[in-house]
């Protein structure tokens, strides 16, 4: 079982979500910029974070320089300078990568989900898949040096190579147990540990294995072997373990945490760090026969660690740090925040904006090719922004915040005269704008956002978009299927039937009369009569769809949850999911010429989909 239980793809990200409680700090969104990063696999590239924003799960270091991290979606990043700045490789795989392991600065080994075994011979300018025997989820490998190495995985696999990874061959039949962790001391003797207390050992390089009673049914997640006889393993509920005896004794190591270890490393000066749930960790300065107590390193669950010696250490919890002192500094290297951007829009000239949670608002001046952070204005979460065609920009969000900035300039705070959610503007021109959000909550402005003024609402369920196929006729979506419509600008407004009791999150108009509303377990409706009626489109999918919309060729986009892209093409009524290398969830679109759209999400995430 890895390590954030068994609970598919998302499940690290979803425990993350579940378990934190999410605040408004601050947060280091881009150590370094080795700019905008194509990936090799599709029609998208990484705008923020850089140098990509899947989830990293493990991280191994050859030298204090050289270090790659490994994750979702076949993530893999590397550092040949500390971790100062990071380079995406191209594994050619999308499978979780849950172990990597570095002998040199040129060879490295990643394992995954379906069986997945990588291999680079070139410090990972290319990665090879190896031929493997099992589809089992792969956790860890040890690759004691270019030729043998061993790798663990679910239901108590166990490869074994002597020849480089030409040939892998599995030993079946020592447990059944999941392994998901793997250590040796030398070419021969090793150790794997795994769920319900399993631990086995090898004496000869992984050909044979036996089982060590380790006093414990507890899951390890860590092991680690600082002598013939001197084992420690670390797991569940703050367990750390240590014989001195080669396991015919075990004394626990009294951790003062009360939550799961999920990997231990110690360098060869004694000084390590266990690290697990909670972003917590534990230092030893003395080959773990003591330990400090325990100190929060990130907001994040941490899954991997690697030390360098010296009490220098590199984390992996979804992003990567670097500890220094022991574990009393440091640093974001690849940052990770469980924070989303909500929402993106362009003005003229291709000029970006994106707002999100805690007030972030991200601008762009080059296209949407390069974003920076501007001060924040306010801490409150912003759901749905809108540039006019004069490049006035309208920010709207939670507690009833309104903020504008007229032709780019300084944001500034608009009364609101209400305290609720506010989720979707339409701009139909520079004077005349429309506010929907939670409580039914529709606000309007003649004079081009100064004075915002509540109008009667038919509803008091959520609305969460807007949109306007021409200058009287306005559509807002919410949630239980709620649709409104206004045929006078949005003085009056009254319900639509849509059939439908999911949630809509989205609605756009491609004219006058055409228009598309997005929602909950992959809900589509379209109108053909400018919102009187609506009707469901099959779509063959429960992921839930946030937003749509149009780029000046014609051409339709959606995204939602888990990554989810779908693409219309011109002309056409049908259609087709995109493959996209991330499992973040995208929450807003913004259309650009070129059939290009840029899109936001969870993690900070800025995205370009093009063709």
């Amino acid at each position: 079982m890895r390590p954030f239980g068994r609970i598919g793809v998302l499940g690290a990200w979803t425990l993350v979500t579940a378990m934190l409680v999410i605040g408004c700090g601050n947060d280091v969104l881009a150590p370094a910029d080795p700019g905008p990063t194509d990936h090799p696999a599709g029609p998208w590239t990484w705008l923020n974070p850089l140098p990509q924003g899947n989830a990293l799960l493990r991280v191994s270091f050859a030298s204090p320089l050289c270090g790659t991290a490994v994750g979702h979606f076949g993530a893999i990043v590397h550092t040949v300078d500390g971790g100062v700045t990071w380079q995406l490789q191209d594994g050619g795989t999308q499978e979780i990568l849950w172990g990597i392991h570095l002998v040199d600065e040129r060879v490295a080994v990643a394992v995954g989900d379906e069986g997945t075994i990588l291999r680079t011979d070139d410090g990972g300018s290319t990665w090879r898949a190896q031929l493997s025997p099992t589809r089992a989820s792969l956790a860890a490998v040890h690759q004691a040096d270019p030729d043998r190495g061993v790798v663990v995985g679910n239901q108590g696999a166990i490869l074994v190579t002597e020849d480089g990874g030409r040939h892998w061959i599995e030993k079946t039949g020592t447990v059944a147990n999941d392994l998901d962790a793997v250590a040796f001391l030398g070419r021969n003797l090793g150790l794997a540990a795994g769920t319900e207390g399993t631990l086995l050992v090898t004496r000869d390089g992984g050909q044979g294995w036996e089982a060590v009673d380790c006093w414990t049914t507890a899951d390890l997640f860590g092991v680690q072997m600082m002598g013939e006889r001197d084992w420690i393993v670390a797991g569940r509920a703050g367990l750390i373990l240590r014989t001195d005896d080669a396991g015919v004794t075990w004394k626990p190591v009294g951790s003062g945490f009360g939550g799961d270890f999920f990997c231990l490393s110690i360098a060869g000066d004694g000084s390590g760090l266990a690290v697990g749930s909670g972003g917590m960790g534990m230092v030893t300065v003395d080959g773990g026969i003591t330990w400090g107590p325990p100190l929060r390193i990130s907001d994040q669950p941490l899954a991997g660690a690697s030390a360098l010696g010296d009490g220098q250490f590199f984390v992996a919890g979804f992003g990567v740090l670097a500890g220094s002192g022991h574990g009393s500094n440091w640093r974001t290297c690849i940052p990770y925040v469980t924070r989303s951007l909500n929402d993106i829009d362009f003005g003229p000239d291709n000029e970006g904006i994106a707002v999100g949670d805690c007030g972030m608002v991200m601008r762009s001046l080059e296209d949407g090719s390069r974003w920076e952070v501007q001060d924040p204005v306010t801490g409150n979460d912003l759901h749905c922004v809108r540039v006019s065609s004069a490049g006035n920009l309208i920010a709207v969000g939670r507690g009833g915040t309104i903020l504008q900035a007229l032709r780019g300039e300084k944001w500034m705070v608009r009364p609101s005269g209400t305290v609720a959610d506010l989720r979707g503007i339409a701009i139909r021109n520079e004077g005349r704008m429309t506010i929907v959000g939670a409580g039914g909550a529709i606000l309007r402005t003649e004079n081009g956002g100064e004075d915002w003024f509540p109008r009667p609402s038919p509803t008091t369920r959520i609305l969460n978009a807007i949109a306007f196929a021409d200058e009287m006729t306005g559509i807002a979506v919410g949630d239980l299927g709620l649709i409104i419509r206004t045929s006078d600008g949005g003085l009056t407004w009254d319900q639509r039937p849509s059939g439908v009791q999911e949630r809509l999150n989205g609605v756009c108009f491609l004219d006058g009369s055409s228009g598309i509303a997005v929602g909950f377990r992959g809900l589509i409706l379209e109108t053909g009569d400018s919102g009187e009626t609506w009707n469901r489109l099959p779509t063959g999918t429960t992921s839930e769809l946030f937003d749509i919309g149009f780029t000046p060729d014609g051409r339709g986009w959606i995204v939602g949850d888990s990554g989810a892209v779908m693409v219309r093409d011109p002309g056409t009524d049908s259609w087709r999911w995109v493959p996209l290398g991330t499992s973040n969830h995208l929450l807003g679109l913004a259309p650009l010429s070129g059939g290009m759209v840029e899109a936001v999400g969870f993690n900070h995430t800025i995205i370009s989909l093009h063709f």
